[in-house]
């Protein structure tokens, strides 16, 4: 049973259903799907708590020891809601835009767009067809990186793992680790996060596409399918480089996978990384799924 405010529940399996029933009333956000806020909940130090039939998250900062970030999500009493979040915590985070848009007097609080913390959203016919001019550098690649590689190449998608499969799946994980440059601490949450959904892997709605190269597993994705008209991609990883029409490659399959399951996908946020606000783009996103922070003041600069 979640608790209320100013009380905080630990994130758990059994609340699944409660959390996800109330979340999913909702656009997509990815920082408030369950698969998410259960997964990487690696510390076991986020909260949950119901505030005026609204959701209010606490997650840890990864970057301040001992630091909080809290976010909120639901529709009912929101001046309310929000006077009193900002009263206790100085602070809201990663806000989704329609709440913004419900409050009756926004110039009262500093409120600003967080642009690293957009979600991109694309329509899954647009990924799993690359048609039309805007997809010809995509489609190019898809063809080219077919035609190369088509006597090594093998391409699946499944909604079942056997443990074997989990095992390649953590060992591309592994050796992708050793290819980037993110930090020892984020690298470390992620397996964390990785290994959380491969042992709840039968309670969610995943869709696994894999990528082999003479039979050695390449990279994988692993979507989850919301409703019929979200899905998220929550992890994505390949460890050749040398073609780099691969990637295109993995995410067309893995779109093909969801046509007629869902209408879009969420690809979730770039973080302000250059190289993949980069790529991200490059696939021309159908639309954001826009976040805001809030904060005492009375500036506003929300665009």
């Amino acid at each position: 049973m979640i608790l209320n405010f100013p009380s905080f529940s630990a994130i758990d399996f059994k609340d699944k259903d409660e959390i996800a029933s109330f979340t999913r009333k909702y656009d997509t956000y990815s920082d408030y799907s369950f698969v998410n806020l259960f997964t990487w909940n690696t510390n076991d130090r986020a909260g949950i708590s119901w505030l005026n039939g609204n959701l209010v998250i606490k997650l840890p900062d990864y970057l301040i020891k001992d630091k909080y970030i809290y976010l909120l999500i639901g529709d009912r009493n929101i001046d309310e809601t929000v006077a009193i979040l900002i009263k206790e915590f100085g602070r809201l985070d990663l806000i989704p835009k329609f709440i913004i848009e419900n409050l009756s007097h926004p110039e009262i609080y500093a409120i600003a767009e967080d642009r690293d913390s957009f979600d991109y959203v694309y329509r899954v016919e647009d990924i799993a067809n690359l048609s039309g001019k805007r997809y010809k550098n995509k489609r190019n690649a898809l063809n080219n990186t077919l035609q190369e590689l088509n006597n090594i190449l093998e391409l699946s998608s499944t909604s079942e793992l056997s443990q074997s499969v989990i095992n390649e799946i953590i060992g591309v994980k592994e050796l992708w680790e050793t290819q980037t440059s993110q930090s020892s601490e984020m690298i470390d949450s992620e397996s964390t996060a990785l290994k959380r959904l491969f042992e709840n892997f039968e309670e969610f709605e995943l869709q696994v596409t894999l990528c082999r190269l003479d039979g050695k597993l390449n990279g994988f994705t692993i979507y989850e399918v919301v409703n019929d008209t979200y899905a998220i991609c929550h992890f994505e990883k390949s460890i050749n480089t040398e073609f780099e029409g691969l990637g295109v490659v993995l995410a067309n399959k893995a779109a093909k996978s969801l046509l007629g399951k869902t209408e879009f996908v969420n690809w979730e946020q770039d973080l302000g990384i250059p190289g993949l606000r980069k790529s991200k783009r490059s696939y021309n996103p159908s639309h954001f799924q826009r976040k805001y922070w809030v904060s005492t003041g009375s500036s506003r600069s929300t665009n």
